[in-house]
């Protein structure tokens, strides 16, 4: 059985092959063609002679790039993961885009405090919106099998190690491997406490909603 973690940046990819690295170590690659020294032709070898099960990351904007994942993806299980706070997943992006803080957070992490615009949030909303709904066409045109799962709900709304129990059985069922908690080694910080890091939250949620 060979399988994809498919997604945009910052929406819980990492965590969740981390996951299951967690519960049969080197089962998914990670991100052959993003990695450095991988992408283009590298990327696709590695791919096409990938073993017969196994996994790999690949992010939206390689799909968009790469003709071989667009013509084989129906060929392999998807599980694509996605963010359903669309607020918290454009404040991460923007977080990422300008440096502000750790990629990922193996440990507590003290968050740096940021002030981003309006205007730049409700931008990266609408793309991260656009992209997400063209993909999931772009899935069920494929024909390829595929399983919808959201960040939140591996997270659960707390800081966590453990992926809840339904959540990871209905994985581990999807991926045909024994069922059993999936642990990452990631540290995640609660979804719903952006005022920890977003001095002002509350004005960019007014006038997001003045202007939806």
């Amino acid at each position: 059985m060979k399988f994809i973690v498919f997604s945009m940046y910052r929406a819980g990819s990492s965590m969740l092959v981390s996951a299951i690295n967690g519960h049969t170590p080197g089962l998914c690659l990670g991100e052959i063609f993003g990695t450095e020294g991988k992408s283009g032709p590298r990327g696709i070898e590695l791919a096409t002679n990938h073993r017969t099960d196994g996994g790999m990351t690949i992010k939206y904007k390689h799909y968009e790039v790469h003709e071989w994942i667009r013509n084989n993806i129906k060929d392999w299980k998807v599980i694509h993961i996605y963010r359903e706070d669309v607020l918290a997943h454009a404040l991460s992006v923007y977080r990422f885009h300008n440096r502000l803080g750790p990629n990922h957070s193996i440990s507590e992490v003290n968050a740096l405090k940021i002030e981003p615009k309006s205007d730049i949030i409700k931008a990266w909303m609408n793309y991260i919106e656009e992209r997400l709904q063209f993909f999931r066409k772009e899935l069920q045109n494929s024909g390829c099998q595929v399983l919808d799962i959201s960040y939140e709900e591996i997270t659960n709304g707390i800081n966590i190690q453990e992926f809840p129990e339904k959540q990871s059985y209905k994985i581990c069922d999807f991926l045909e491997i024994g069922k059993k908690i999936l642990r990452t080694g990631y540290h995640k910080t609660v979804p719903d406490k952006l005022s920890d890091h977003i001095i002002n939250i509350d004005k960019i949620k007014k006038e997001i909603n003045e202007t939806t």
